[in-house]
């Protein structure tokens, strides 16, 4: 028997305090490991405040086995470790392993991705991954391309071969008519093993929207309905003439063959769990948020029961309501609608609705999701049930403000806004905007 070495080795690679690339080594597996144990051993010193990983690598099909990873600082230390993290296969922390640091370095596995620790899942540009499952918490936007996969997979599975840090596939693409039509027959038939991970193009596809992207057919996405949600605020009260509130609302009133679903919540921080519900199947495609707005000299949004509880310029970097809406915004799907349907929050002009919209998408920077804020008042109705008892109306198929004027901001690279005339609720879950 002839051996063929793999190409399988130690790695080290050393970055300074702000991610940015210093050095590498690595140490390549010889002959000597044939049917025997060999060690690797690299050492360095550390020139500077920063981070150090290390990899165990086999880039080829030959099974190569590794066994008592050590990381060992020399008797007289002049470098201090702050933090270490180990990971299982699909990323979850080896807590009984791992040192903390204070502060806490957010982006571990995958590194360019940021962990968010209250929910356990790490935020990537195009949606949120849980290591705990090892599954994405939305559909892959490329699903139609892995009919054979769940569009909730991780690195096709094969974490240790395959990775995503995007939530889409690696940056590696192929045109070639036979790598396509191979690629297709692998995914149809299961066999994943040995698929590249890369971007694939159809070279029968015109690449549209609506493109299928296995058939290349148009229009595939035509007949599906759009995952629409309406959440009412509860410090939303009727009132009677004088303006005295009168009861709450315990239920949303809508028209008949609806395609909205409605909540109602006390607080934005309520918001993120709900969405994450109806979000399973898939991404969210538009959401509208109605509440207060300002009531005073400056804009604001208010997030809960109480007045004080509200989103304005002074707590865009502390507000937990803000912090709540990011973490809505990994379950929202691409070329998404959130509206703010709260009085006068872009009376005041263009200033604090693109202030919010960059603070809630600079951890998306390739998200497309268009926001949008009201110039004027929202009036609202209820629907009385019983004494004190009241029911939102979800008014469809018409204009939901008399104001007849909105600010539509864009994705997070475009520093403008867009005038808007009217938005209207469609009982299909659709939301029509006139220009």
């Amino acid at each position: 028997m002839v051996f063929s070495k793999p190409q399988a080795y130690l790695k080290l690679q050393i970055f300074d305090e702000n991610g940015v690339f210093l050095s590498e080594k690595k140490q390549i597996i010889s002959e000597n490991a044939l049917n025997a144990w060999e060690t690797l051993s690299l050492g360095t010193s550390i020139p500077q405040n920063g981070k150090i990983k290390v990899f165990l690598v086999n880039e080829t099909e030959q099974e190569t086995y590794f066994d008592e990873l050590e990381i060992v600082i020399s008797n007289k230390p002049t470098t201090k470790i702050v933090q270490e993290n180990n990971y299982y296969p699909f990323g979850l922390n080896m807590r009984g392993l791992e040192k903390v640091g204070s502060p806490d370095d957010k982006f571990q596995y995958n590194a360019q991705t940021e962990k968010d620790e209250d929910i356990e899942m790490y935020e990537t540009p195009f949606r949120g991954y849980d290591t705990q499952l090892g599954r994405f918490h939305q559909v892959d936007l490329l699903a139609p391309m892995f009919p054979s996969i769940t569009p909730y997979h991780f690195g096709y599975n094969n974490p240790v071969y395959f990775n995503d840090p995007s939530g889409l596939v690696a940056n590696a693409s192929s045109n070639d008519n036979n790598a396509w039509q191979n690629l297709i027959n692998q995914i149809k038939t299961g066999d994943i093993s040995n698929i590249q991970a890369g971007t694939y193009q159809n070279p029968n596809s015109g690449g549209g929207e609506n493109t299928d992207p296995l058939s290349g057919k148009d229009n595939f996405l035509q007949d599906k309905k759009p995952n629409s949600i309406a959440i009412f605020v509860s410090n939303l009260k009727p009132v009677d003439r004088l303006g005295t509130k009168q009861g709450m609302a315990e239920k949303v009133d809508q028209p008949a063959n609806s395609n909205w679903n409605t909540e109602i919540v006390s607080s934005f921080e309520e918001i993120p769990s709900i969405i994450q519900a109806y979000s399973l199947e898939r991404p969210i495609d538009n959401l509208v948020i109605f509440t207060h707005g300002s009531s005073g000299m400056f804009p604001a949004i208010l997030s809960g029961n109480d007045e004080t509880r509200n989103i304005n310029y002074n707590n865009l970097d502390n507000s937990p309501d803000v912090k709540a809406l990011r973490k809505t915004l990994q379950f929202m799907g691409t070329n998404a609608n959130i509206v703010f349907a709260a009085c006068y929050t872009a009376w005041w002009g263009d200033q604090f609705p693109l202030a919010l919209k960059n603070k809630l998408l600079a951890g998306y920077p390739l998200a497309n999701i268009n926001m949008y804020f009201s110039v004027g008042k929202i009036e609202f109705t209820f629907t009385k049930i019983g004494t004190e008892q009241y029911a939102y109306q979800l008014m469809l198929d018409q204009a939901i403000t008399t104001s007849k004027n909105w600010k539509q901001t864009n994705p997070f690279y475009d520093s403008t806004t867009k005038s808007i005339e009217a938005i209207t609720l469609k009982r299909n879950g659709n939301i029509s905007f006139k220009k």
